[in-house]
């Protein structure tokens, strides 16, 4: 929505275009988080497609629920494994491996 400037020159007559301009003032801290939101809407049309093939709406709403649902998981998978390697759960312990994998 674009910010209507008031002036003594051009002042807002029409009764739709001043109920804009009162909920935007009314909902002002909402509106500055619009960007977060639309950014979310872009990243996820980014990963996943713009549009779905799906016939119903439900049925579209499941695909995308499911959809973050596991890029979710999968980031906290991601996460632990990081966590798992920072801690060296991975590591080797010392000493030197034969060709048959056995300790010497």
């Amino acid at each position: 929505m674009i910010k209507i400037k008031e002036s003594p020159h051009k002042g807002i007559k029409e009764g739709i275009r001043k109920l804009a301009a009162k909920s935007y003032n009314d909902h002002l801290d909402i509106y500055k988080k619009r960007c977060l939101i639309e950014s979310f809407i872009g990243t996820t049309k980014g990963m996943y497609g713009s549009y779905l093939e799906e016939k119903d709406q439900d049925r579209a709403f499941n695909v995308v629920f499911a959809q973050l649902a596991l890029w979710n998981i999968g980031n906290i998978i991601f996460v632990l494994f990081l966590v798992m390697v920072r801690k060296g759960i991975f590591k080797q312990p010392p000493g030197q491996l034969t060709s048959a994998g056995e300790r010497v």
